[in-house]
């Protein structure tokens, strides 16, 4: 196995310990900025994969494009499908040009599918739509919560988590402004935010103008071996996607038994039953977003239900260990062709 990698060199050594990937690093001027694709294929050239499997659409997947080393596997990853392929005439025409170059293409979600269907005239039947999943060894109710709760003295309160990036994208802005309305009617309530991106200090701003440091707690940067710990301390996860894929960090928590609140986008309505297993949201209205979360908090007997259905159904569709064997298959597949 051979990774050609953008990301920063200091993450990659680790990589390479753990899994003994080859890691082959290549510097770019910023993550939406491919590099030069020639280098990338003269190293492709150099490695002679029986398959090229690249991931986000305009940068991975165009270089991969550009080196037209066959066979190539295309994995978009929902957000380069369902809003890059639309900023701009340019990355409109990448992606297009990225998608008809490959020879097969795996997605995460039936919108994701349709979205490439509508870009590009590809074989529906080329097109694999499965879920990547999750180590639910990992994340699982039964993972302690390390004594999160008391380490923040909310070992009484109910909390509602959030663990998306700080990003426009996903709407994290809205469950600010919910959060007033929240503890106004539930004092007990507590909003833990595990992440980190570019909208992390307005927030913290926004938080402390608003006077609601007390009802919150950023914890930062949460590992993936951490996470799960984060998430069995918690009652309750809310995600406020503007735009979504599969969220995997939806199926973590579900996969912890957490009842959920989440927007109402097409993409969660293949996973979130409204009523059935958790409440949805329309994005954009923190008001709405407020009412669904303290009708969870109100209703015990529902978040057990909720909790229940969300761990069956990771167990029986978002576990990594069984949805490998479609990729495998897909691997399979290519090189046959």
């Amino acid at each position: 196995m051979h990774l050609v990698s953008f990301s920063a060199r200091s993450l990659l050594p680790a990589l390479t310990e753990k899994t003994g990937v080859h890691v082959h690093y290549v510097k770019s001027p910023s993550y939406m900025v491919p590099p030069n694709p020639l280098l990338f294929g003269k190293i492709v050239r150099r490695i002679q994969p029986d398959v090229v499997h690249s991931g986000f659409v305009q940068t991975y997947g165009l270089c991969a494009a550009i080196a037209n080393y066959r066979p190539i596997l295309l994995m978009p990853w929902g957000t380069d499908i369902l809003i890059w392929s639309r900023k701009a005439f340019l990355w409109n025409w990448v992606t297009k040009f990225t998608l008809s170059r490959a020879d097969m293409i795996t997605c995460d979600c039936e919108l994701v599918k349709g979205e490439i269907l509508r870009l590009v005239d590809f074989p529906e039947d080329r097109i694999v739509v499965f879920p990547w999943g999750i180590d639910l060894t990992k994340f699982n109710p039964r993972t302690r919560d390390d004594g999160i709760r008391e380490k923040l003295g909310w070992k009484d309160n109910f909390v509602v988590i959030h663990d998306r990036q700080f990003k426009e994208v996903y709407g994290v802005n809205y469950l600010i402004e919910a959060i007033p309305r929240v503890v106004k009617e539930i004092p007990s309530a507590r909003f833990l935010f595990c992440g980190t991106g570019p909208l992390e200090d307005k927030m913290k701003r926004e938080v402390d103008e608003r006077e609601l440091a007390s009802y919150v707690y950023f914890a930062g940067l949460v590992t993936n071996e951490e996470l799960p710990m984060y998430l069995n301390c918690a009652d309750v996860y809310v995600s406020c996607s503007l735009s979504d894929g599969t969220s995997v960090c939806l199926l973590e928590a579900m996969a912890c038994g957490l009842p959920a609140v989440v927007s109402n986008l097409q993409a969660n309505l293949e996973w979130i039953v409204e009523g059935e297993n958790g409440l949805l949201t329309p994005p954009r209205n923190p008001e709405i977003l407020a009412q669904r979360i303290i009708e969870l908090v109100k209703n015990e007997e529902l978040r057990k239900k909720f909790s229940e259905r969300n761990i069956a159904i990771a167990e029986k569709r978002a576990d990594w260990r069984k949805n490998v064997s479609i990729l495998e298959g897909i691997y399979a597949k290519l090189v046959d062709v």
